[in-house]
């Protein structure tokens, strides 16, 4: 009987309370600032950020700017991993180099930061034609995107699609490689209606768009010969989220790129933009000297 009682309390109250308690914790795990409290960061280091917004179809999409004040600079764009958003980039935006030579942009993808928060996107193609509108304000610089993780497939289908409109990209640890994409059996459950709601939205978007990034890697696969404007891999040896023979996969697959660089790094991790933002400064600068040749 009193094991009865046990066994009814902790199915009754035990379970509710443990939901409950992910449930209340969940705010921890969204991966979002407010868009207030990214100014208020650049305007303590005395640097001014603004926030816009655009439309795409049925899509609003959130970015930031900094550095924008002369437009003759060519123009970064960084697209964060998975999950993330927009403030991944601040070491790098804050980058006294960096605002030497480049207006600065960061979005956050669809359904994290402020991009219809919680509503994904799974499809990598309709990521990729979001950026398109930002390609044409800035139409007439030169454009170089920068993408982390998940961000490296979408700046990669973006070097596909407007090989033309931007100047070079730089790949940080990006999941591009279909073969060596993990098959994770856990994620599926992840998204069954009755998991999926008590998890963090960014989370749920996070996982949503992973289930289906194996499918579309290996679908533009056969696009990466389209890639001609220079590309730059910087890849972490000791990347325990993206294989390093992502960056393999790379060298053999963008043969008609007439400048790729695949810079391996026996001691990184995956977090580049976070513990290591120098090296994108690097990169971005040989963006810049080959420009001037």
């Amino acid at each position: 009987m009193v094991k009865s009682l046990k066994k009814i309390f902790k199915w009754s109250v035990g379970i509710p309370l443990i939901l409950l308690i992910i449930l209340n914790l969940s705010g921890c795990f969204q991966f979002r600032k407010s868009n207030s409290k990214k100014i208020a960061t650049f305007e303590k280091k005395h640097l001014t950020l603004k926030a816009s917004s655009y439309k795409f179809e049925d899509r609003a999409i959130n970015y930031i700017s900094t550095n924008f004040e002369d437009t003759t600079k060519p123009v970064a764009i960084f697209i964060h991993g998975s999950p993330g958003s927009s403030d991944n980039f601040f070491n790098t935006m804050q980058d006294s180099t960096m605002r030497q030579h480049f207006e600065m942009l960061s979005i956050d993808r669809p359904g994290f930061g402020h991009s219809n928060f919680g509503k994904s996107e799974p499809s990598l193609e309709k990521q990729t034609l979001l950026l398109e509108p930002l390609l044409k304000l800035y139409n007439g610089r030169p454009i170089y995107l920068v993408g982390h993780s998940y961000g490296g497939p979408v700046v990669a289908r973006a070097a596909m699609l407007f090989n033309d409109q931007i100047a070079g990209s730089l790949i940080l640890a990006g999941s591009v490689s279909p073969e060596d994409e993990p098959d994770e059996w856990w994620r599926k459950p992840m998204d069954w209606v009755g998991v999926r709601w008590i998890i963090p939205r960014a989370m749920k978007v996070s996982n949503q768009e992973i289930i289906t990034l194996k499918n579309e890697l290996y679908r533009i696969e056969p696009d990466w010969k389209l890639i001609t404007k220079p590309m730059s891999v910087i890849q972490g040896e000791k990347d325990f989220l993206v294989p390093a023979a992502n960056a393999d996969f790379i060298q053999k697959k963008a043969s008609n790129c007439r400048d790729l660089r695949i810079n391996r790094y026996p001691e990184l991790d995956h977090f580049i933009p976070f513990t290591n933002h120098e090296l994108i400064t690097d990169e971005m600068l040989y963006f810049i000297s080959l420009s001037d040749e």
